[in-house]
């Protein structure tokens, strides 16, 4: 298997590697939780908001590599969430945060991810990775974080292999909601550091949950809509009934 060199820590041993269905590896440290995870390598140019790209629920199933080489600097709180976890499979970054500077962390982004039992690669040339992938389009992965474990990554290329990944997926299935709810967050206040609560609603909106995030509900109960969000497979008799 191909090793990048240049994606290797200068002075430490690797305790992680992100494989490509083209065989090529990016070595780096680990971060997270110490497992392997398969999915669809792709990247993100956002300079903020990592804590919202990663329980983005349309980023299930997919390796988020981020261009933003700070990932982590402001930490991770209750609030910035899209959902109820991380969706992604795992994260790529440039290099490792390990000290948050703002006001309204209440933890670290590593910590974050080991509650959610994700894997991350730190230590990575991740503009060299984004133009691979803005010329080859998203491709087939691996991460893993094996610290000082062995592991057998024969097998790890054969799984990146043989995963048939998200084409013909039913992802709708697996980030829906397992139960009906109403939702009365409205848009951020800065000066409470929290949401709004909506309490004026005027309108009856019902939701099919395909993989919604907060964010969208907030800006419709800031609308004035009484939001109610359901299964991805309701009838329309259980639409009818929250008379929308």
């Amino acid at each position: 298997m191909q090793q990048n060199q240049d994606s290797s820590s200068l002075h430490n041993e690797p305790t992680a590697a992100l494989i490509l269905e083209n065989g090529k590896v990016f070595w780096g440290q680990g971060m997270g939780s110490k497992i392997a995870n398969i999915g669809e390598l792709c990247f993100n140019t956002s300079q903020t908001g990592y804590q919202e790209i990663l329980t983005d629920p349309s980023y299930s199933n997919q390796i988020i590599t981020f261009t933003f080489p700070h990932i982590g600097i402001v930490g991770i709180n209750d609030l910035d969430l899209e959902s109820k976890k991380i969706y992604a499979s795992g994260c790529v970054l440039n290099q490792q945060v390990k000290h948050s500077s703002s006001w309204r962390s209440t933890d670290e982004l590593n910590t974050f991810l080991v509650q959610n039992n994700i894997p991350c690669i730190t230590n990575i040339d991740t503009r060299q990775l984004t133009r691979l992938l803005a010329k080859n389009g998203a491709m087939k992965a691996a991460i893993i974080h094996f610290e000082n474990d062995d592991y057998n990554f024969k097998n790890l290329k054969k799984r990146v292999s043989d995963w048939t990944g998200l084409e013909n997926l039913d992802l709708a299935s697996i980030v829906t909601t397992k139960n009906i709810y109403k939702e009365s967050e409205g848009v951020w206040n800065i000066k409470e550091n929290n949401y709004n609560t909506n309490h004026k609603s005027q309108f009856n909106i019902t939701c099919l949950d395909f993989g919604i995030k907060k964010n969208i509900i907030r800006n419709l109960n800031n609308n004035h809509f009484s939001s109610t969000i359901l299964t991805a497979n309701s009838s329309l008799e259980e639409i009818l009934i929250t008379n929308p």
